[in-house]
């Protein structure tokens, strides 16, 4: 009896230390963006904002400070320093539940939310001060709004109130416009590894704000995504994708030393004669 109830907490406790973010990443499997400056750690942070390549998905993970049960955490991709015609990733309290979506913010427009088709939210809570989502949205689906995945973006972060379902207006002190990033830039996208590593956090110089901290790192990576985190049929194509590559690079490893084993027996038979 007692074994089984260690068990269960052992269960729960694994389960809640999931769901929270976490930066000992960044940099390394996951690019992240921090505000306000001098912000390195969830909580001392107003907003984060993770995101990797997981197959064809983008993942992300927005976690926001908040003061009380309706508010949001956002962020906007965007072509320009600027608000409008941008796409949102939004983590909602709206007081009754915690949801994530995406949304297109119109120019003079109210915030559009586009068809949850194709989403998936692995978490969406809220706890003590923080509010956190952690989803999975296809290529295709930016693409469908005109935001292709292998442009760079400027990153727009926000927190605020959210009530009778609209986002209230944000301050200049609780927003910030970043430098563009590649969303592309970590993760694995099919089987392809990463050998060049950046992390970068950097608000928009022009901007109320300046926290620059950018390193780079050549190491190379080719392990394979942490399946516990991807569907079985990623899981299959990931691993169909690198056995093909491991079973041509055996092949070719084999020709050369046929290749080698014919080219000294020539040379001996040669040097006979």
């Amino acid at each position: 009896m007692l074994y089984k109830n260690t068990l269960v907490y052992l269960m729960v406790a694994i389960c809640f230390t999931q769901e929270q973010f976490n930066d000992e990443d960044c940099g390394v499997k996951k690019g992240c963006v921090f505000a306000p400056k001098d912000c390195t750690s969830d909580g001392s942070c107003l907003i984060n904002f993770t995101y990797r390549m997981v197959g064809s998905k983008l993942e992300m993970e927005i976690s926001g400070k908040v003061t009380n049960k309706e508010e949001y955490a956002v962020v906007g991709l965007s072509k320009d320093e600027s608000m409008g015609n941008d796409l949102l990733i939004c983590c909602i309290n709206s007081g009754k539940k915690v949801f994530a979506s995406l949304a297109m913010h119109r120019a003079r427009k109210r915030t559009e939310f586009l068809d949850p088709k194709g989403l998936e939210v692995i978490k969406a809570h809220s706890k003590d001060d923080r509010l956190y989502c952690k989803i999975r949205q296809t290529r295709a689906k930016f693409e469908n709004q005109s935001f292709s995945l292998s442009e760079p973006y400027y990153i727009l972060l926000a927190v605020g109130s959210y009530r009778n379902n609209t986002f209230q207006y944000h301050t200049r002190w609780n927003s910030y416009i970043m430098p563009k990033v590649s969303l592309r830039e970590f993760g694995e996208e099919g089987s392809a590894p990463l050998s060049f590593i950046r992390s970068i956090s950097v608000p928009n110089p022009s901007s109320h704000f300046s926290y620059v901290t950018e390193y780079y790192n050549t190491i190379h990576r080719f392990d394979l995504p942490n399946y516990t985190e991807v569907s079985e049929e990623e899981q299959g194509a990931v691993l169909e994708v690198n056995m093909t590559t491991k079973t041509e690079k055996a092949a070719q490893t084999a020709s050369n030393a046929i290749m080698l084993i014919i080219v000294m027996a020539t040379t001996v038979f040669q040097y006979s004669m």
